[in-house]
């Protein structure tokens, strides 16, 4: 192998040694530095919130009916939506200092469905125009009144 490295490169064993060494020297901390001294982004909540779609786990503290599937997207700057349970539905969402956002009017779908369903879709509706502040963890969204009362608690969904 040496032999035929000296053959190309067309330097002498010695000076070849040499120069691998200096060119271990020289790249293998540069790599080090690089692969040590990096910190993974963190990205920030609207990244976290845009990125995952929220299905919905509780809603003014009275759970969801079993096997609705009520949930909520967040999609570019300002647009909302998801499904309700029985309808399909978007909006606006006004993020502003911090914690803080607001929802638009909602428009939906009209579809029938069973009475609990209707009935839980309203909740659902009027705790998103209440909908003042939230909280993010990396799983959990959720959403508060102007007064930190908690009305909708969302986990993180993976399609």
């Amino acid at each position: 192998m040496k032999d035929l490295l000296r053959k190309r490169l067309g330097v002498p064993g010695d000076r070849l040694r040499r120069r691998l060494v200096i060119c271990a020297l020289l790249v293998t901390p540069a790599l080090l530095t690089g692969a040590c001294s990096s910190q993974p982004e963190v990205p920030s909540a609207r990244e976290l919130l845009t990125s995952k779609t929220w299905k919905a786990e509780d809603i003014n503290g009275r759970g969801v009916v079993d096997f609705s599937h009520t949930t909520l997207e967040f999609s570019g700057r300002d647009k909302a939506g998801g499904d309700s349970g029985c309808n399909r539905y978007n909006t606006t969402v006004t993020f502003t200092e911090g914690d803080r956002l607001q929802f638009g009017p909602v428009s939906s779908t009209k579809k029938g469905c069973a009475p609990a369903l209707m009935n839980q879709e309203t909740d659902f509706f009027a705790a998103l125009a209440a909908a003042r502040r939230y909280t993010l963890d990396s799983e959990i969204l959720m959403l508060y009144d102007e007064q930190a009362n908690p009305l909708l608690r969302f986990s993180a969904f993976i399609k």
